[in-house]
């Protein structure tokens, strides 16, 4: 039985050749080393991701082992554009409260992502999920927690319990690693035609 393709020369018989082809009709094939540049696509996914992750995990801890409230902490992230009368002790949980507390939260979640992609970007998994993992306790929960919140949201000062310091963590480590990953699925191939 023939084929359409002609293993001699890595070409099929029934496409004309590619611009790029070599001599003989060979398609031209580039790789691209992944690692020397940032894809601002998969460090905002890695962001959404961790985001997920940290959402889901910090309000189910907060209300199941710290006994707070399961909406509280996307009250105080609503809290940073709508004020403290949205807070627990003050406010129940509106959409609207919802609605910003998310875009807050994914905003800012997009954003660290980015970062840390830009920092991990040449990095094998084991480093980048360190540095991931350092990123979330030092930059997000330290500056944070200790920096800013006390001047400009203190109502987050009630949240530097052992569950936050962890989830930043967690965050760190899984955008690291949803960014290696991702960047590691890319081939550049030159266009077929």
């Amino acid at each position: 039985m023939a084929s359409d393709y002609d293993t001699r020369t890595d070409a099929r018989s029934d496409v004309p050749p590619h611009p790029h082809a070599a001599p003989g009709g060979a398609r031209h094939v580039e790789i691209i080393d992944v690692r020397h540049t940032t894809w601002w696509g998969s460090a905002a996914w890695a962001g959404v991701i961790a985001g997920v992750v940290f959402a889901v995990l910090q309000m189910t801890l907060t209300a199941t082992l710290l006994g707070g409230s399961f909406w509280g902490p996307l009250q105080m992230i609503a809290a940073i554009l709508m004020g403290p009368d949205v807070l627990p002790a003050v406010a129940d949980m509106t959409l609207s409260i919802m609605v910003v507390g998310l875009l807050i939260h994914f905003g800012l979640s997009i954003i660290y992502g980015l970062i840390i992609g830009a920092i991990v970007h040449a990095m094998t998994l084991g480093p980048a999920l360190l540095v991931g993992g350092l990123f979330g306790l030092i930059a997000q929960y330290l500056l944070n927690f200790y920096v800013l919140a006390p001047a400009l949201f203190p109502w987050f000062v009630e949240a530097t319990h052992w569950v936050s310091w962890l989830n930043h963590v967690i965050f760190g480590l899984v955008a690291a690693g949803v960014y290696i990953t991702l960047r590691d699925r890319r081939v550049h191939r030159a266009p077929e035609m």
